[in-house]
């Protein structure tokens, strides 16, 4: 690659993206400037100050001109030898414009040889010249790659003047206000020696007068200002012979005007998890019919709708980079191309669609229990999950498990978001759930304790005691218990449920009190045990005994005893109360 004939290091360039194009940025000087490779290229120039800056595509170089045609002409000349023959390669598009800047290859073989390489003007020619030193003919080639078209020449020593060969270029019809533009090629055998060669061209039919840029020149530029047929002849002379050509231009009149054709391309979709940069490329066109002549065809980009601004990097030009910020959420935008041909407008809108990067699933279980108590043995659970929606059609995946607990779990649906979990034994467990969106996963965990079954207190105290009545009764009792509820104690209360009449706890809610009898009879008390869910009641009997009285004794009535009889016969009674019980009354006679 070579600027002004100066080869740009290889150091300069740098890889483009993942593309397999270089790129180099030279400084170079104001003025015209020549780039040449051996390879297709392209260039930009550019340049900024304090306060502005420009750009502009400076062209491209290809390995050959894409739809292109390549004429040789003239095609055939007899010259002597000593003078000189120039060839005129034409290089147009397929509209039939000249393409400048094309390096056209000329190669002569036969009688004389000769060779070079010469680029096309603006009006798409590239004019090659030789001498002819030797007599005979020539074969001369014109390549472009791989386009190539031929002429010849034949040369003759001592060959007589021959008036100039004149090609006055190809019919042509244009439009109003379009002029053309006339390649008339001219070649001469250089005699008479001395001799001033002059072209001209004049019109010679038409319905209005033709005007012509420069009528002293082959080449030259016509513009008219009728429609209809005209006919233009180019003459050259070498001042003393003289030959013509002629052509014809059609003139079409000026059409109306038309909007023009603009297309933004299509809609984009934008994935920032694919694209972080969140920048897209837009290629537009927009056609137009060159109505008005002078006008320029204008393009503007611009946001139709979206919810945050758009930064084009060329807003005015039909390609355009265009950055968006994502809000987090799927946004729409509508991008609008405008084209303006000063008079008419048209309008095209592409439709780019924002996917936020994937964010990883938010999962709250929230139980409401934090504890159960067996025979109750199961927890269920209903958390929150939120989601982006992102991978965009990729469901969400749930899975529950165990990952602290001595005992297995079995859980109604492992794979679901809601699910209710069955403990097979007292302990405390941690349970997780994972929430997967195939890209990222979310795991939230929840700690239930599982308490043993609750069982009621145990108390021990007599089931019968008996007592004498005035004497009261002290009862020591126990109670047990297993230690559920977690957290509770034990409470205590002594009742009466039956009972000649109502007895006095000294400590009714103490495991040992003292109990006054208010008589002698047979009382049923009870002490209850509560740990906060069970109660256990133990009974207790107390047989109350009436006071012991002494015997009640009658020896009969008193009697008179008449001697000589000395024998008396005594009927005594004893009763008594019983007490104590199971003691035997013993009587005696003194």
């Amino acid at each position: 690659m070579q600027i002004d004939g100066v080869s740009v290091p290889a150091s300069s360039f740098s890889p483009i993206g993942d593309t397999q194009f270089s790129g180099a940025s030279v400084q170079v000087s104001t003025g015209s400037h020549q780039l040449s490779g051996t390879i297709p290229f392209g260039a930009d120039s550019y340049g900024f100050a304090q306060f502005d800056a420009y750009g502009y595509g400076s062209g491209i170089s290809l390995s050959s001109p894409p739809d292109a045609t390549l004429f040789v002409e003239p095609k055939t000349t007899a010259l002597a030898t000593g003078s000189q023959r120039c060839t005129t390669a034409l290089v147009t598009s397929n509209f039939g414009d000249p393409v400048g800047a094309i390096g056209v290859s000329f190669n002569v073989s036969g009688a004389n040889t000769a060779s070079g390489f010469v680029r096309t003007d603006n009006f798409g020619e590239a004019i090659f010249c030789y001498s002819g030193a030797n007599a005979g003919s020539d074969a001369i080639t014109a390549n472009i790659a791989t386009l190539a078209d031929t002429a010849s020449a034949t040369w003759t020593a001592g060959a007589a003047n021959v008036a100039p060969s004149v090609d006055a270029s190809p019919a042509q019809t244009i439009i109003l206000p379009k002029g053309a533009i006339l390649r008339g090629v001219v070649a001469d055998d250089q005699s008479p020696v001395g001799g001033i060669q002059t072209v001209n061209w004049q019109q010679t039919s038409g319905p209005a007068p033709a005007v012509f840029t420069n009528a002293s020149s082959a080449e030259t530029n016509v513009n008219f200002t009728v429609p209809g047929v005209y006919v233009l002849q180019l003459t050259a002379s070498d001042s003393v012979l003289s030959s013509s050509s002629s052509t014809t231009i059609t003139v079409l009149p000026h059409p109306a005007n038309q909007a023009p054709v603009v297309n933004a391309g299509p809609n984009v979709t934008l994935d920032f998890v694919k694209n972080a940069s969140g920048q897209i490329h837009l290629v537009g066109s927009a056609t137009d019919d060159g109505i008005p002549a002078s006008a320029k065809l204008i393009t503007q980009w611009s946001v139709v709708s979206g919810p945050k601004p758009v930064l084009f990097t060329n807003p005015t030009g039909l390609e355009t980079d265009a950055t968006f910020t994502s809000s987090g959420a799927t946004d729409t935008y509508v991008l609008r191309l405008t084209a303006d041909d000063s008079e008419l407008k048209a309008t095209s809108d592409v439709t780019v669609t924002l996917i936020p990067s994937n964010t990883p699933p938010q999962v709250n279980i929230a139980s409401a229990v934090s504890s159960i108590t067996l025979p109750t043995n199961s927890v269920s659970f209903t958390p929150i999950v939120t989601d982006d929606g992102l991978p965009a059609g990729v469901p969400l995946t749930f899975q529950w498990s165990v990952t602290f607990g001595a005992s297995p779990v079995v859980f109604s649906a492992p794979t679901s978001k809601n699910t209710t979990a069955t403990f097979s034994a007292a302990g405390t467990y941690t349970l997780q759930l994972a929430v997967s969106d195939s890209e990222f996963t979310t795991t939230r965990g929840v700690t239930i304790t599982v308490n043993p079954a609750n069982n009621p207190p145990i108390v021990s105290m007599p089931s019968v005691a008996t007592i004498t009545f005035p004497a009261t009764l002290a009862v020591n009792a126990s109670a047990s218990d297993d230690g559920n509820p977690a957290g509770s104690t034990l409470s205590f209360q002594w009742s009466q449920q039956s009972g000649p009449g109502s007895v006095t706890f000294s400590a009714p809610t103490a495991l040992s009190t003292t109990i006054t009898f208010p008589q002698a009879g047979t009382y049923q008390l009870g002490l209850s045990a509560n740990d906060t869910q069970l109660t256990t009641t133990a009974g207790l009997t107390v047989n109350v005994n009436a006071a012991n009285q002494a015997p009640v004794v009658f020896p009969g009535p008193d009697q008179t005893l008449a001697l000589p009889s000395t024998t008396v016969t005594l009927t005594g009674t004893v009763t008594d109360d019983g007490l104590p019980a199971g003691v035997a009354v013993t009587s005696l006679w003194s």
